[in-house]
């Protein structure tokens, strides 16, 4: 047999994975990841969440989603547990982001309760597209 016979089947294979696997990592998707996270809050102190982006075009909105762990979700809240937040406009390619959420009225809602807590977050460019969600270690809120 002859090598030529497999060589140009061969080379438009591997043009055609290596063009495929570059559109792939060029899509543009928007990343973003926990740099740092308050774990141990405590009484009247607030949550503080550093989160590092890149994003092929500039992000739009944060999303926030608060699990709680032990304890059922109380009757009158003042806010629900899915918060939406439009990111200000700013001109770089990936930076940090800091969300801060008070103590009163969002990490607790009454003396008596001990919550822990769970955060999730994830954010959408200015097309619509939509980073992974990354998950907060849990999240200790001392009462007391």
């Amino acid at each position: 047999m002859k090598l030529s016979r497999f060589l140009l089947p061969g080379i438009l294979i591997m043009t055609t994975l290596v063009i495929w696997s570059c559109s792939k990592s060029n899509s543009g998707k928007p990343k973003i990841s926990i740099a740092s996270i308050t774990t141990n809050i405590p009484k009247y102190g607030d949550l503080d969440a550093d989160l590092k982006f890149t994003a092929g075009n500039m992000l739009d909105t944060l999303l926030i989603i608060r699990i709680r762990v032990n304890q059922d979700p109380p009757q009158n809240t003042p806010a629900g547990d899915t918060l939406r937040i439009s990111i200000p406009e700013y001109s770089a390619s990936k930076g940090e982001l800091e969300f801060i959420m008070p103590y009163q009225g969002y990490l607790t809602f009454g003396d008596t309760e001990n919550d822990t807590l769970v955060f999730k977050f994830a954010a959408l460019d200015v097309n619509r597209k939509s980073t992974d969600t990354v998950t907060s270690a849990k999240v200790v809120v001392n009462n007391q």
